[in-house]
């Protein structure tokens, strides 16, 4: 996939998989004294070797002195400076495209539209389920990806278009541009890939795969960001048309990023996993993580932590994507113990969060109960708004860490937990009970015969 000369070609295909774990770790990897000297020398060269990567860029934006001051820690084994210095060029080039876009040609977005005007195909969770479970053979991978190859384009165009819908004091801002030109780019590179015959094509697109999966790590966070703006310049303009425009647009990515996912699993099967679905999910495994990752964030943030109590049927286990499972309930989890550290105060005894775990034939019912005061009546049709939320504005984004994860303030978490227990036929309810608490119960369809809800 990458074009590049000696001394750098040994280390081309390396830097092609891995320039996407470069891009969120580059400010935060490995410093050495003579990184910096290394960095700088290679920089000029890779650069001018692999514009290949982003066929239709027209200018390389500058290179920034600071990031010749970093270089990457790879987890593949060791790599000396030289390595490190050209990889950390690479994640510069790819870092800084990704939060200021670039040009195209009229060519490209006239593809886009003819490509927006397709229809994208969904697939039930059983489908996703069977075909992981039987993509044993090389020639059924390569199917698989002959059909990314005609998939992702047509649902990344689609989401281009939804954006160029928005109202011009929305697609204005420039974190909206930037996702924008991310999906852009992503559909490019997609498009610009031959048709897929070999096995060492069919790998290099799966290296391109897992670029777009990391570029697209932070669309969320950055189109909440836009939203918060807007709603702080202009509250008048969050319409209904720009709620079902969010709905929809989340919606497509949590569709594109299971398809990725999925693909990329293919290659790195693991025991009891169909892919990403995992054979016999366990709810009360996966509770348990997201209850110590909220409970540490919950920690770090106000100095305590009410205590999580797991109950209910702790060995019940189905087909899911345990990845899902854990946005959804690190969501409920997050906000149950926020609303009791800050009812109740700090200083005083914190009554415990309930997680309750039942099953039936059709559905997996978890519910989630805590003691945080409740919200009023009138509230609750707002809790699922994009529009809404009882925190302060968290900062802008500045790392990716998981550590930074804010508490509360952005507003999307609940309706983006809806979008993926809707995703495979299940719902998300909330029930709250003024000057006590709330009641959250996620359903989860257990047969996965529910057809994607491609918007």
């Amino acid at each position: 996939m990458l074009s590049v000369s000696s001394p750098l070609r040994k280390y081309a295909k390396q830097l092609s998989l891995h320039v996407a774990f470069a891009q969120q770790r580059c400010f935060h990897g490995l410093h050495e004294p003579s990184s910096p000297d290394c960095a700088k020398k290679h920089i000029p060269n890779l650069l001018q070797k692999v514009p290949c990567v982003y066929p239709y860029q027209q200018a390389l934006p500058p290179v920034t002195s600071s990031i010749q001051s970093s270089c990457v820690k790879y987890t593949n084994g060791p790599l000396n400076n030289d390595q490190r210095g050209v990889a950390a060029a690479a994640a510069l080039q790819a870092n800084v495209r990704r939060t200021q876009g670039w040009k195209v040609d009229k060519k490209v977005m006239d593809h886009l539209s003819r490509t927006a005007q397709l229809t994208p195909q969904g697939m039930p969770l059983e489908g996703l389920y069977e075909f992981g479970s039987q993509a044993k053979s090389f020639e059924a991978v390569l199917t698989a990806a002959r059909w990314m190859h005609r998939e992702l384009p047509i649902r990344l165009a689609r989401c281009v278009k939804m954006i160029d819908r928005l109202p011009t004091e929305l697609v204005s801002k420039h974190s909206v541009q930037a996702v924008r030109s991310w999906y852009i780019q992503s559909f490019s590179e997609l498009k610009m890939f031959p048709t897929l015959k070999t096995e060492d094509q069919e790998k290099d697109f799966t290296g391109v795969l897992r670029i777009i999966f990391e570029r697209h790590n932070l669309v969320q966070e950055t189109m909440a960001q836009g939203v918060q703006e807007l709603r702080r310049d202009s509250e008048g303009l969050l319409t209904q048309d720009v709620t079902e425009f969010l709905t929809k647009f989340y919606l497509a990515r949590i569709g594109i990023r299971t398809l990725i996912a999925q693909h990329m699993a293919l290659h790195d099967p693991k025991p009891g996993f169909a892919g990403i679905i995992q054979t016999d999910c366990n709810p009360a495994s996966i509770a348990q993580d997201a209850a110590d990752a909220a409970s540490m964030l919950c920690t770090r943030v106000y100095g305590d932590s009410p205590e999580i109590m797991i109950l209910g049927m702790e060995d019940l286990s189905f087909h899911y994507v345990p990845d899902h499972l854990y946005i959804m309930l690190f969501e409920l989890l997050k906000n149950s113990l926020r609303a009791e550290v800050e009812f109740h105060g700090v200083d005083n005894p914190l009554p415990p969060v309930r997680l309750v775990i039942s099953g039936g034939d059709e559905d997996v019912a978890i519910k989630v109960s805590d003691e945080g005061g409740g919200i009023p009546r009138s509230a609750v049709p707002l809790l699922f708004s994009f529009f809404y939320t009882t925190a302060h504005n968290p900062v802008e984004i500045a790392s990716t860490s998981p550590q930074d994860t804010p508490i509360a303030g952005y507003g999307f978490g609940l309706p983006i937990s809806r979008l993926y227990a809707r995703f495979f036929g299940g719902d998300l309810t909330i029930m709250p009970m003024e000057g006590y608490g709330c009641d959250a119960y996620l359903h989860l369809k257990k047969v996965g015969d529910t057809q994607e809800p491609v918007p």
